[in-house]
């Protein structure tokens, strides 16, 4: 997916062929708020793709889930941020104060320690 159509080439957001109804499961790396993925869910949908799952190596756990929902996606990611420092903290690689302040940041002072 492309934020803008390149001026070269097929001049669009979405390379390839897109036939209407076709399904289509969008990949990405991380998901924050989800609205890069709305972004291009929306184009896939415009142009008559129907997205109903988005994977994501790691969900930061902003937001991204829940905007997804409204957009009509489920997300499966792979992990967690919550996920990933807690096994970063109990491995030593960061301290209890580190993974408490990414936890804070994210929302998730309630997940499990």
């Amino acid at each position: 997916m492309r934020k803008e159509a390149k001026e070269h080439g097929t001049g669009r957001r979405i390379e390839g062929r897109l036939f209407p109804g076709v399904k289509v499961l969008v990949l990405d790396d991380v998901v924050t708020s989800g609205s890069n993925l709305v972004n291009a869910i929306d184009a896939i949908r415009t142009d008559g793709g129907v997205v109903e799952d988005a994977v994501v190596l790691v969900d930061r756990q902003q937001g991204g889930a829940v905007n997804l929902e409204k957009a009509g996606v489920q997300l499966h990611a792979f992990s967690t941020i919550a996920e990933i420092c807690k096994v970063l903290r109990d491995n030593g690689a960061i301290e209890e104060s580190q993974y408490t302040q990414i936890i804070e940041q994210t929302g998730n002072a309630a997940t499990p320690s």
